[in-house]
């Protein structure tokens, strides 16, 4: 007995109701046990106070008659399957409630044992398996948080069902490293970690707001009813410092921070896509700010979130535009005032924004991964250039080339560079590849690169001196321009700050170079090619300086690397 479903059978002709309980009642198995009320009401209130298994309704009762007592059950009590019960005369209508959501519907005429048991048992688990299908599609399997689709209904509720206008906070949370944690410990572990972060979210908001999850470390927080900034403030506050308690997974200690963007309505936004897309940009505000912070969205952000998207956009064509330049700067013998070399700077000839320096895209480059092909483009381009001055005559000169820490990194590039110089043909003359300074984040790549540097020429130059580069073996460094320039950290030449290598260099430098860098800060030379071309030992700086039309320092400060 303690085994059967219960099925409300809601009829009110009594000869029905004893027909339908005598067929549950028959054979040695009684699966079901039948309760049975005359009106829709008495229903009504059996279904809001105890368990029930199936509804079998008649939609033709004392109080309530046709589509409408289907629509009255269904409302009442969504996730109980239900059985329409119906005459001749009505079957149009019976079918239009399994179309809105009745499981099936039967003709108390042609009912018998069989039909009607099967239609019972294969309406509860159609039904049980059609709430399986909806958690799936609006639930995170992994946190069993909302996931996008069920957040965007919320979300629009929140905003459109507002009777006074409110402040509405939509928070896009972030965990920070969270690839490490996976990388190191494992994806188990990760999971894990992403299940006890999401309690803590839910444990930390009320219990009117939302939290969801987007997916892989993203969770979306929607803080409804706020009166002001001010509490969606101290609500972050502790959201974040909630985050950043250590968290013990399988034994393990892990400290975890987070940063979080908010956007409000109505003022940053008057639907759920722009909300969401003003949350995420001031959630990677808050990820340049140092991380384990949160940032409230400003028009700024907007502004240089389009900025970007529009720059890579043009970025990915612009080789094929062939919208790229080389500066060459050259590099002089201050005692014989002979040019040695030049170093390729990569400009970009925007067709819009006009000529772009190295620092409003490089760094897009390498997160992109276009600083491969465009690296790859720069060091063909300064080759070719090296030997077609040769062939009008200069003297072999080394050419230096900049190259990203991931092009090291890359797959088969030795062998490209080794074809590029070999198309060079140059005698006695090298390429010397300049390790970027700003992209060497990894310094298990330090000994590949100092290996491989026999595949580049005969040098190898850093462009800075930094402390996990001492044991980087190289025929030059260069020192970088934020050392020996003043107001740039607070040094001038010739003064040593203690704890920073390489401050002795700067105070090595005569004053004259040093003041030449300062002056040519201001912009890059590109020597025109009949200052470039020269026959005889080479050409000097204050050579070029006076056929480019070009006055003023000996040295020229290196610019931003390409």
């Amino acid at each position: 007995m303690a085994d059967r479903q219960i099925v409300l059978l809601i009829e009110d002709n009594p000869g029905d109701a004893r027909l339908i309980r005598e067929m549950l009642a028959e054979g040695e198995d009684v699966l079901f046990e039948l309760a049975c009320v005359g009106r829709l009401s008495q229903g009504l209130e059996y279904l809001a106070t105890r368990s029930t298994s199936l509804v079998l309704l008649d939609l033709s009762l004392p109080d309530s008659y046709g589509f409408d007592t289907f629509l009255k059950v269904y409302a009442h009590s969504p996730k109980v399957p239900i059985i329409v019960l119906t005459g001749h005369d009505d079957q149009t209508v019976a079918l239009s409630a399994v179309k809105t959501g009745a499981q099936d519907f039967l003709v108390k005429g042609k009912l018998d044992r069989e039909l009607l048991v099967r239609s019972i048992q294969y309406s509860i688990e159609r039904k049980r398996y059609q709430e399986q299908l909806e958690y799936q599609a609006n639930y995170d399997a992994l946190t069993g948080l909302p996931n996008r689709n069920l957040l965007n209904d919320r979300l629009r509720q929140s905003v459109f069902a507002q009777r006074f206008v409110r402040s509405i906070g939509v928070v896009f949370l972030d965990i920070d490293h969270f690839k490490f944690v996976n990388d190191s410990l494992g994806h188990n572990t990760g999971d894990k970690l992403l299940q006890k972060v999401a309690e803590r979210l839910t444990e930390t908001v009320r219990d009117g707001d939302t939290v969801a999850r987007l997916g892989g470390d993203e969770f979306i927080l929607i803080l409804t009813d706020q009166p002001g900034q001010e509490v969606i403030y101290r609500a972050m506050q502790r959201i974040i410092n909630k985050v950043a308690e250590p968290i013990n997974v399988d034994g393990q200690e892990l400290m975890v921070t987070c940063s979080a963007g908010i956007s409000l309505y109505p003022q940053d936004g008057s639907d759920v896509e722009t909300l969401l897309k003003n949350a995420d940009a001031a959630m990677y505000q808050a990820k340049e700010k140092g991380r384990n912070n949160f940032q409230f969205y400003t028009a700024e952000m907007n502004r240089q979130v389009n900025e970007r998207l529009q720059t890579e956009t043009s970025l990915r064509r612009a080789l094929e535009r062939n919208e790229f330049e080389l500066y060459y700067q050259p590099r002089i013998n201050v005692r014989s005032g002979a040019l040695v070399g030049c170093e390729a700077l990569l400009r970009w000839q925007h067709p819009e924004r006009g000529m772009l320096l190295p620092e409003r895209f490089i760094a897009l480059a390498e997160e992109t991964g276009l600083i491969v092909p465009i690296g790859e483009w720069v060091l063909k381009r300064a080759c070719a250039q090296a030997r077609a001055w040769q062939k009008a005559g200069a003297s072999p000169i080394a050419v230096s080339v900049n190259l990203s820490m991931r092009q090291f990194k890359e797959a088969g590039q030795r062998a490209r560079r080794i074809g590029a110089r070999s198309a060079s043909a140059r005698d006695g003359a090298d390429r010397e590849p300049d390790h970027a300074r700003h992209r060497r984040r990894d310094p298990r790549a330090r000994a590949p690169a100092r290996n491989r540097r026999g595949a580049f020429g005969r040098r190898l130059r850093h462009r800075a001196f930094e402390p996990f580069l001492s044991d980087q073996a190289a025929d030059q460094r260069a020192q970088d321009r934020s050392v020996v320039r003043p107001g740039g950290d607070g040094m001038r030449p010739g003064r040593r700050r203690p704890g920073r290598p390489g401050d002795h260099f700067a105070r090595a430098q005569p004053k004259a170079q040093s003041r030449g860098r300062r002056r040519g800060d201001r912009s890059a030379i590109r020597i025109p090619e009949e200052a470039r071309l020269r026959r005889g030992s080479g050409v000097s700086l204050r050579q070029a300086d006076a056929r480019a039309g070009v006055c003023g320092a000996l040295l020229v400060a290196r610019s931003p690397i390409a």
